[in-house]
């Protein structure tokens, strides 16, 4: 992998559950609280700004694009990953997606439902672009 600069990184987080996940007795999609990165947002922009990397195929090609990871958030805080829920892009962009976001597994506080650690899911848009 090429470390590449890039213009910018966007994240988001949203709530994305019913077309990301059908629906299971163990996964709510009315939270009293969400899942979310442990050490909030805008550490969770750095995380991702800090350890992404442009494969070195998308440098080549100039392949840019926005990779979007539905994933669930367990009731101990480990990611579980889902689905790609954008068009697949390629030249390594979803691989290097997902590689960071399972970087951040066990650092993620689950949803609460009633007082009680629930399944959580969200989405999480990626946008690859090139300086």
């Amino acid at each position: 992998m090429y470390f590449y600069k890039m213009r910018f990184l966007t994240l988001a987080l949203t709530c994305f559950w019913f077309s990301c996940f059908a629906q299971q007795d163990s996964l709510y999609s009315d939270y009293d609280t969400m899942p979310q990165y442990e050490e909030g947002l805008h550490a969770l922009y750095i995380f991702f700004s800090e350890n992404i990397a442009y494969p070195e195929e998308a440098v080549s090609d100039s392949v840019e694009g926005t990779v979007r990871l539905c994933f669930n958030i367990d009731t101990n805080g480990n990611v579980e990953f889902k689905q790609f829920v954008s068009d697949r892009i390629g030249s390594g962009l979803e691989e290097e997606a997902l590689r960071v976001l399972m970087l951040t597994d066990g650092h993620w506080l689950p949803a609460t439902k009633d007082g009680k650690a629930v399944i959580g899911s969200l989405s999480l848009p990626i946008r690859f672009q090139l300086e």
